[in-house]
């Protein structure tokens, strides 16, 4: 009994491979799904058939079946359909195995295809917009400062090259993100002089951390435009970056003139919103429930703006 078992079992361990390259090569879900089918179905008579004769020819081969018994054994029909009802269940069992991983794999492909073709969307409409208001920026000042607007075009063609390079990341070392904002920063010190300071308290170990590309760029061109450039005197922006446990800390902070009638978002964000509605979307879409973003006033003035990401560090290729 215990010798009939292991050839049995033997016999669907030799035809499983079988199963699952049929099954790789016709899937049921893809178009010709009929045609599959059928081909299946037609594969479980054929595997039920050589498992019904492999099996005799394996007990006549150890003398567990005689001759005779052989011959009856093997065009007994009800033996044939009993063989034939074993390999349809097995086969069923492996194909419906093998076909749900496949299409779970695939609709996870599909996921994150359309995560990346919506965050590659996200990053063209935040481009135009940005280089935008950085051109609008120079025009005022080529008939008011030649040399500083020559000074300022050089740099924005640094920051186009360092934008194009690292296009297609959806993240960045946070020290790319920071030398980019720098670039960024002495522009607008250029163009509004002293009544522009920045503060920068970034913790040496955070520099390797992943963060989205671009991410600090919406935050800080909001900061100047609502906040600091309506103040005659100017003010200052703060940019800080740390760690906590498996958490990535970024900071954003002005001493400008602060929220309007707790509007916040409203008088927090570029003219037709692009800015923090991009980071929201980005954010969402990389992380998922895994971050927290928030803007809120300071007390007297100011807005400041954290953001919460899991800590991921930059793996050298």
């Amino acid at each position: 009994m215990i010798a009939r078992l292991i050839w049995g079992c033997g016999i669907s361990a030799l035809i499983t491979p079988l199963i699952l390259s049929l099954g790789y090569y016709f899937r049921i879900s893809s178009r010709h799904f009929r045609r599959n089918l059928f081909l299946h179905l037609l594969f479980v008579i054929l595997t039920g058939a050589i498992q019904h004769l492999g099996y005799h020819l394996g007990l006549l081969a150890f003398n567990i079946l005689r001759e005779e018994g052989f011959w009856s054994s093997v065009f007994n029909v009800n033996n044939l359909f009993s063989f034939i009802s074993t390999s349809f269940l097995r086969n069923a069992a492996v194909i419906g195995i093998q076909q749900a991983y496949f299409f779970f794999r695939e609709s996870q492909e599909r996921a994150f295809r359309l995560q990346q073709a919506e965050l590659q969307m996200l990053k063209m409409q935040l481009h135009p917009h940005f280089f935008f208001n950085i051109l609008n920026a120079i025009s005022a000042l080529v008939y008011r400062s030649p040399a500083d607007a020559e000074q300022i075009i050089t740099k924005l063609g640094d920051l186009f090259r360092a934008a194009l390079r690292k296009d297609k990341a959806q993240e960045i070392r946070l020290k790319e993100e920071l030398e980019f904002l720098d670039a960024l920063l002495q522009i607008h010190q250029t163009l509004m002089g002293k009544r522009l300071t920045v503060k920068w308290e970034i913790q040496p170990e955070v520099l390797d951390a992943l963060v989205p590309n671009l991410i600090l760029q919406p935050l800080v061109e909001n900061a100047i435009k609502h906040g600091i450039a309506p103040l005659e005197g100017g003010g200052q922006i703060e940019i800080s970056a740390g760690r906590e446990n498996e958490s990535l800390f970024l900071r954003v902070r002005d001493n400008g003139v602060g929220l309007v009638q707790n509007e916040q978002t409203k008088n927090f964000s570029d003219g037709d919103g692009i800015g923090l509605e991009n980071t929201r979307a980005r954010l969402r879409n990389l992380y998922g429930d895994a971050h927290k973003f928030e803007i809120r006033g300071v007390p007297g003035s100011g807005v400041v703006v954290d953001m919460e990401i899991p800590f991921r560090e930059h793996l050298p290729e």
